[in-house]
């Protein structure tokens, strides 16, 4: 009934719902395609029910305020504004990174920002990396700054090369995200790569990182349990 508050709130239930169809929304439109399970422990948490989660998604699709389609790959709806191309799916297994760094936060690191498609430029080149975290540890007052890429398998993992040409040519240094030590020297950031084929992409790394940078290889099943441990 319209109106009819909640035994556990002061807040009537429509308008509770009201808010959460604009955030579901809001969060489309901002970070590209979600499951539903990604949409649940977003937006839905500490729902008593799931299938709430599903019938808000349900009922904005059939509104026309999202799309969905079923994504084999995942078993499931996903939800989307715009249009679906072939760089949605990439999105959505960024959105992977996205929903366990938020929901599996420890209580001494603050999300500061993740930026998607990060481009890095020198002289003589330039880098996409498909996401940048910036994570501020608030027991040290440091600036935790980690690259993430993420490998669906469809073409060969070559992006050592190319971040060991960013690496050499010190442009980083003069990033925000860049800070100096406690000796004043320069720290590269750690690159993650979320990928379904983790031995593939460590040959890869062991064959091109010459410079030895810190790269962490981990699959969406590893990253779902704890993220922060490959950071």
């Amino acid at each position: 009934m319209a109106g009819a508050v909640s035994a556990n709130s002061t807040i009537p239930s429509v308008q509770i719902g009201r808010e959460r169809d604009k955030k579901i929304i809001e969060l489309i439109s901002e970070h590209g395609p979600f499951t539903r399970d990604q949409v649940q422990q977003l937006v839905f948490p500490a729902h008593k029910w799931p299938q709430k989660c599903s019938q808000r998604l349900n009922k904005l699709a059939k509104a026309g305020k999202i799309k969905r389609l079923r994504f084999e790959d995942v078993g499931q709806f996903v939800y989307y504004a715009g249009k679906w191309t072939h760089k949605s799916e990439h999105q959505l297994m960024v959105n992977d990174v996205y929903v366990s760094l938020i929901t599996q936060k420890k209580s001494w690191f603050k999300l500061q920002a993740l930026q998607r498609e990060y481009r890095c430029q020198w002289d003589s080149g330039e880098l996409w990396a498909d996401a940048l975290v910036v994570l501020i540890n608030t027991a040290k007052d440091t600036l935790k700054p980690v690259f993430a890429e993420v490998d669906r398998a469809t073409n060969p993992f070559n992006k050592v090369e190319i971040y060991t040409q960013y690496y050499l040519s010190r442009a980083w240094c003069g990033s925000w995200w860049a800070k100096k030590d406690t000796e004043g020297a320069y720290t590269f950031p750690r690159v993650l790569v979320v990928t379904d084929r983790p031995e593939r992409v460590r040959r890869a790394i062991e064959k091109d990182n010459a410079e030895g940078l810190r790269f962490t290889v981990a699959t969406v099943e590893q990253i779902k349990k704890d993220i922060y441990a490959y950071l």
